[in-house]
């Protein structure tokens, strides 16, 4: 089972540190190791909210005909024949259980680049990091292509 953690980080962020992925991990790497102050006040700042309610719904609303949707506390369990992916949603991130990045990619990924582009996801089992939607580039219209790398 691998274990990701994905973080909803304010555009403004996102833009600044979209080529700079390292420094984002670095940064919630240590926030999660030592809940300095100074940390936990800068990772509220970049960082959206999550409400479980509207997850919830989401993944209600573009799973349910496909998949089977069981919920419990803040915890979502997704189902199918040949998978099962837990979805633990907390306030300033969301922590996701899953056989592959496959499966997140195929289920899940679709409906956060639905709802914003700027999702950093980060694996507890590997050290691998990257924005889960490329962003695009308003002027030109050219994608960024990078997602998740080591």
């Amino acid at each position: 089972m691998q274990i990701y953690s994905i973080y909803w980080i304010k555009e403004t962020f996102a833009k600044h540190f979209f080529y700079k992925s390292d420094i984002v991990y670095r940064f919630i790497k240590t926030y999660h190791a030592t809940k300095r102050d100074d940390l936990v006040r800068q990772f509220q700042f970049i960082t959206h909210s999550f409400s479980e309610a509207t997850v919830q719904s989401q993944l209600t609303k573009y799973l349910a005909k496909k998949y089977q949707i069981q919920y419990e506390g803040n915890s979502v369990i997704i189902t199918s024949t040949t998978f099962t992916m837990t979805v633990y949603i907390y306030e300033k991130y969301i922590v996701l259980y899953c056989h592959s990045l496959e499966e997140a990619e195929a289920v899940l990924f679709p409906i956060f680049r639905l709802l914003d582009l700027n999702f950093f996801i980060m694996s507890h089992t590997h050290p691998r990091f990257g924005w889960i939607a490329s962003l695009m580039d308003k002027k030109d219209k050219r994608s960024r292509n990078e997602v998740l790398y080591s």
